[in-house]
């Protein structure tokens, strides 16, 4: 908890602070790190600016692991595992580097309607995970996790109906419910209806 706190709070600081500088602008279509650059002076501005594509390159490498191991997880295989994991990182690796330059325009806005979106099925994956704790009561037999023949759909089920119950509260570039347009005073709820709705698919079926 208090390596992600530290961390995330002053990154929150130092951008509010920055906003306040001088000369830099701020709105959906102004990129961060350049304004960055023009608050921080001379040589330390390219070592901040270094500093920041280093950490995009670290947690990336998490973003690629993951991926790959989910990819790995469908059950294709390119030749031997060593092989596979290779050729599995540098295909997903491509596959992000094309995608980071396709949103590369507007970014900011861009990334934020991409955590909303991320949240939009989270959340009612939460919710099955949720119900599955409380019916199992806590309990898992671990060979059901490496058993390919166990095969159940109904979690499946249940978040796709989570994420449609919650799509008429998405509000977001992509999409924006009809229910948002209606009663703007409730905000953004869709994570709260995803999570419900799932939930109580999955504990009804």
């Amino acid at each position: 908890l208090i390596g992600v706190l530290l961390p995330c709070l002053v990154l929150q600081v130092g951008g509010a602070g920055l906003a306040t500088v001088a000369g830099t602008s701020w709105g959906p279509a102004v990129n961060p790190t350049d304004q960055l650059a023009k608050a921080v002076p001379g040589v330390l501005g390219h070592v901040a600016l270094l500093g920041i594509a280093i950490g995009a390159v670290s947690a990336n490498v998490l973003n690629c692991y993951s991926g790959a191991l989910s990819f790995m997880a469908l059950g294709l295989r390119f030749g031997d595992l060593q092989r596979h994991r290779v050729i599995v990182a540098i295909l997903l690796g491509g596959i992000g580097y094309a995608l980071a330059l396709v949103g590369a325009e507007n970014a900011g806005r861009g990334y934020q309607d991409f955590l909303l979106l991320l949240g939009y099925w989270i959340a009612p994956f939460l919710g099955v995970i949720f119900a599955d704790m409380l019916q199992r009561r806590g309990r898992f037999e671990p060979p059901v996790f490496v058993d390919r023949s166990h095969s159940r759909w109904t979690g499946t089920c249940a978040l796709l109906v989570g994420i449609a119950a919650s799509a008429p509260f998405w509000n977001q570039m992509a999409w924006r419910g009809p229910v948002v347009d209606a009663w703007p005073q409730f905000g953004d709820v869709s994570f709260l209806v995803g999570f419900v709705a799932a939930a109580a698919t999955h504990a009804m079926c």
